[in-house]
């Protein structure tokens, strides 16, 4: 998937998850992304604050 992203000259590719969210985070992990930002409380959903993560890789 990132191959095709990579011969078309992007360099990186960023992605922000709701957290805490186990599920996507390790498909994450398994894409090979890190994650490179937590902001707490961000985000204010189904009457909850919630926080959100960053996750980048480079190509």
């Amino acid at each position: 998937m990132f191959n095709r992203l990579r011969d078309d000259g992007i360099k990186n590719v960023m992605s922000v998850i709701t957290l805490p969210n186990d599920q996507s985070t390790r498909f994450h992990h398994k894409m090979g992304m890190e994650q490179v930002g937590h902001f707490k409380q961000i985000g204010f959903k189904f009457g909850r604050w919630l926080d959100v993560g960053y996750w980048q890789k480079i190509l």
